[in-house]
C-alpha cells in the first residue's frame, strides 16, 4: 500500500476514506466517531527479530502513540513498547514492520484480532492493519532462525574441517583448525538454504595434522547421511531435521618412539636416517607409523656394518635397512677393522722378516710371502742379510712406500709403516767382495770475474742511454715516466751487490736542465731472475737515487743474471718546467763484497 500510494498520489488516500466509510455503513456507527485503539504486537518463533511502527511521514495518522518498538531473542521474553494505543480513522490504524536480525528471517504475520489492509501476506516485512470501533487489534510476528552449522573439534591431536564443495557448503564455508588445545577459523556459520529436501545438508571434511590421527565423527543434532560420517572417515555429510546441526570432529596425537642407535666392534662409523625428506641426522624418537631409513656407514679402514635390532628395526643385518615405527626399537652396527695383505719378496742370500712372516729365498728364484693384517696395524719389516753378505737394495710399495731405510754394510734394514691399504717390501741381498780403492784428485780453477755488460733491446737501446721521453708541461694530472733496460751481470764473489748512485754534488738525486731541477726525485729498481742457486734479492721497489741504492744483493756466486733495470721519474700536475733536457749521469757498480 505504501508503494500504490507515493504513485498514485490523492488515489491512495481515497480509496483508504471509502472503505472507512464502508465499514461505519456495516456497523452502523457514524465516522465522527472515530476513537483510539488498543494495538498489541507479539512476538514468537525460533529465530530473533524486531517490530516497529512506520515512521513514514506519508503514515504519519497511522502511527501509534507511543511507536511500537519490541526486540525479541529466542527464546526470550519481548522486550520494548509492544503494546501502544492508535486513532481510529475509520481506515489503516497503523503499519508495522519487522525486522530480522542476523541469522534469522522473517515468516509470517499473524492477525488474531483485526484485519489486514495492506501486505500482511507471508514472507512481507510490512503490514497495515485496521478495526472498526474500538476494537483492539492484535498481530503476531513470527521469526524462524536461518540453518546453522556449529562445529566442535577435539581430543589431544590436531586437525582441521572444512565445508565441502558444491551446494553443500554453507554461508560463510566452514574452515576451523584445532591444535589440541585451541581452536580458530570459522566453525559456525548460516546456510541461508531451506533444509528438508532429500540432498539438503552441509558436507564438511577432516584433515588431521602431521603427528595426528583423525578418530571419528560425532553428530550431536542432526541426521548423517548414506555411509559418512563413520569413525575415520574423511568426510560427514548431515541433514537438517532442525534448523541447526551440530557436528564433533575428534583428533588424537599420534604417539612417538625412541630410536637407540649404538656400534660396536673394532672399527668405526656413524649413522643417517631417512624419514621421507632426504638422508640426515637421526632423531632420537619417531612418529608411530612413520618409515625410517637407517644408513650406517664405516670410516675410512672400516668394512661395511652388520646390522641387528629390536622392536620395529629385529629384522635389520645389513645396510641400509627400512622398518615402519611400531614400538621403541634399536639398531647395532658392528664395525670391524678391513684387512690388508702385506706381500714380501727375498731374493739372495738373507731373510725379510714381519709379524707372522720369515721369508728366506729357496734356490735362485727368489722367495714371496704373505700375510694379513688389520686397517691402522703398526708394522716393522726387517732385512737381514746372511754372513758376510749385505743389504743390496730394498724397496716399499703400498703403505711401505717411501718407509723403508737405504742400505748399510752388514747391517740389517727396516721399514716401519701402518697398515693402510695391500702393501709390499722386496729385498736384494747381494754377497759380500774384497774391495781396494785409491784417490784421484781432479781439480779446475776458475779466476775472479765481476762483469757487468749493457744488453740491446729490439730497437737496440741499452743502459748507457735511457731515454725517459718528453716531459708534458700542460699535463692536467701526475704523470710518472719510466724506461727499462737489460744488464747482464757476472761475478765470482761469495758476495755481491748491483747498486746506483748520482755521484754528483748537486741535485742529488734529480734530473737537472741548465740550473734546474725536477721536483720530484729520480727512482730506480732492478729485477733478477728467478730459479737461480743464489737469486738477486731486493729488487722490485723503486728507490730515490738522492742516496746509493742497493738494487740487487747476491748470497753467492752469480753467472749470466739477466737483470731488467728501470729507472722512473714522477712529475706532479704543478712541477716547474723548464725548456730543454732533463739529464744526470747514473753510476752502475757490481761489487764483490766477499770472496
Amino acid at each position: 500500500m505504501k508503494d500504490n500510494a507515493k504513485q498514485n498520489g490523492s488515489g491512495g488516500r481515497l480509496r483508504l476514506a471509502l472503505l472507512a466509510v464502508s465499514a461505519a455503513a456495516f456497523l452502523l456507527v457514524p465516522a465522527a466517531a472515530a476513537s483510539a485503539v488498543t494495538l498489541t504486537t507479539n512476538i514468537e518463533g525460533t529465530g530473533d527479530g524486531k517490530v516497529i511502527t512506520s515512521t513514514d511521514p506519508f503514515y504519519e495518522e497511522l502511527q501509534s502513540t507511543p511507536p511500537i518498538e519490541c526486540e525479541y531473542i529466542a527464546p526470550g521474553p519481548k522486550t520494548g513498547t509492544c503494546s501502544a494505543e492508535a486513532a481510529n480513522t475509520g481506515a489503516n490504524v497503523a503499519r508495522l514492520v519487522a525486522e530480522p536480525f542476523a541469522g534469522s528471517e522473517f515468516k509470517e504475520w499473524v492477525l488474531t484480532s483485526g484485519s489486514a489492509a495492506d501486505g500482511c501476506g507471508a514472507g512481507e516485512l510490512e503490514c497495515g492493519v485496521f478495526t472498526f470501533g474500538a476494537t483492539p487489534i492484535t498481530v503476531k510476528a513470527v521469526f524462524v532462525a536461518k540453518p546453522n552449522v556449529h562445529i566442535t573439534i577435539e581430543g589431544s591431536g590436531s586437525g582441521t574441517v572444512v565445508s565441502q564443495s558444491g551446494e553443500l557448503s554453507g554461508t560463510p564455508p566452514i574452515n576451523c583448525s584445532w591444535n589440541g588445545a585451541t581452536q580458530s577459523g570459522t566453525c559456525d556459520n548460516i546456510n541461508g538454504t531451506a533444509f528438508g529436501g532429500a540432498l539438503e545438508g552441509v558436507g564438511v571434511k577432516q584433515a588431521a595434522a602431521p603427528g595426528s590421527e583423525f578418530v571419528e565423527w560425532i553428530v550431536e543434532e542432526g541426521e548423517p547421511g548414506g555411509a559418512d560420517c563413520f569413525p575415520g572417515e574423511e568426510a560427514c555429510t548431515v541433514y537438517f531435521p532442525e534448523p541447526e546441526i551440530k557436528i564433533k570432529a575428534v583428533f588424537a596425537a599420534l604417539p612417538t618412539f625412541a630410536l637407540n642407535l649404538t656400534t660396536s666392534g673394532p672399527g668405526s662409523g656413524s649413522f643417517e636416517c631417512d624419514s621421507g625428506s632426504g638422508a640426515g641426522a637421526c632423531q632420537a624418537e619417531y612418529l608411530a607409523g612413520t618409515e625410517v631409513e637407517v644408513i650406517a656407514t664405516p670410516d675410512t679402514g672400516s668394512d661395511p656394518a652388520i646390522l641387528s635390532g629390536t622392536g620395529s628395526a629385529a629384522a635389520c643385518a645389513v645396510s641400509p635397512c627400512t622398518f615402519e615405527m611400531t614400538e621403541e626399537s634399536s639398531v647395532n652396527a658392528e664395525f670391524n677393522l678391513s684387512t690388508y695383505t702385506l706381500t714380501t719378496e727375498a731374493f739372495g742370500a738373507g731373510e725379510v722378516t714381519a709379524p707372522g712372516i720369515t721369508c728366506t729365498e729357496a734356490g735362485n728364484g727368489g722367495a714371496e710371502c704373505e700375510a694379513t693384517f688389520a686397517y691402522g696395524t703398526n708394522v716393522v719389516v726387517t732385512a737381514t742379510p746372511a754372513a758376510l753378505n749385505s743389504v743390496g737394495s730394498i724397496t716399499g710399495s703400498g703403505s711401505a712406500k717411501e718407509q723403508c731405510g737405504t742400505p748399510t754394510p752388514e747391517a740389517p734394514v727396516t721399514c716401519e709403516f701402518e697398515i693402510k691399504a695391500g702393501s709390499g717390501v722386496s729385498a736384494e741381498f747381494v754377497a759380500a767382495e774384497s774391495i781396494e780403492s785409491k784417490s784421484a784428485n781432479v781439480h779446475g780453477e776458475v779466476p775472479q770475474n765481476t762483469t757487468l755488460e749493457f744488453t740491446e733491446d729490439e730497437e737496440g737501446n741499452t743502459c748507457a742511454d735511457v731515454d725517459l721521453g718528453i716531459f708534458q708541461a700542460n699535463a692536467q694530472e701526475d704523470v710518472t715516466y719510466a724506461k727499462t733496460c737489460g744488464l747482464i751481470v757476472t761475478a765470482t764473489g761469495a758476495e755481491n751487490v748491483l747498486s746506483a748512485e748520482d755521484e754528483s754534488e748537486t741535485s742529488t738525486g734529480h734530473l737537472v736542465n741548465s740550473g734546474y731541477e725536477l721536483t720530484q726525485p729520480l727512482e730506480t729498481q732492478a729485477e733478477g731472475l728467478p730459479g737461480l742457486l743464489f737469486p738477486g734479492e731486493g729488487g722490485g721497489t723503486l728507490a730515490s737515487l738522492e742516496s746509493v741504492v742497493d738494487l740487487l744483493t747476491y748470497g753467492g756466486p752469480v753467472n749470466s743474471d739477466n737483470v731488467t733495470l728501470e729507472f722512473s721519474q714522477l712529475i706532479n700536475e704543478h712541477d716547474p718546467l723548464y725548456t730543454g733536457e732533463y739529464a744526470k749521469q747514473i753510476t752502475l757498480t757490481l761489487e764483490q763484497t766477499a770472496l
